[in-house]
């Protein structure tokens, strides 16, 4: 599968890492297997474009994981994703993502955008630190 999450209990964190071509049944199958898996609940994620491409995906079609996100339960309103992006399709994927989402009916955990896996982990770890 192209995207592979590990998650991290003591960091209370899912490293999602995506490689190869993305398509919507790949993310749609994600979605069901991690954002709904009871003993993560509550965890942020780090969301890693490594080496991934989303030709195939289109701003439709992230429009609608972004409604199919705002309609889930399972996703914890306290948490956050930290989109680590290397590319500008990965850039101009992610703030659409999240402009799209902040648009869905719904919660939504906080979402950013990130050039750096350092800048990243502090962001998340912030929420950490909060609680």
């Amino acid at each position: 599968m192209p995207i592979t999450s590990t998650p991290d209990h003591d960091l209370r964190l899912v490293h999602s890492v995506c490689s190869g071509r993305m398509t919507l049944k790949e993310i749609e199958s994600y979605q069901y297997t991690v954002w709904l898996e009871p003993s993560i609940y509550g965890y942020s994620e780090l969301f890693d474009l490594t080496d991934s491409d989303f030709s195939d995906i289109s701003f439709g079609d992230l429009i609608t994981i972004a409604q199919k996100a705002a309609g889930l339960y399972m996703l914890d309103p306290d948490s956050r994703c930290a989109f680590l992006t290397y590319t500008q399709q990965h850039v101009e994927l992610a703030e659409f993502y999240i402009a799209a989402k902040s648009l869905a009916n719904g919660v939504s955990r906080e979402l950013g955008q990130f050039q750096s896996r350092a800048s990243a982990l502090e962001w998340l770890s912030e929420r950490l630190s909060n609680k």
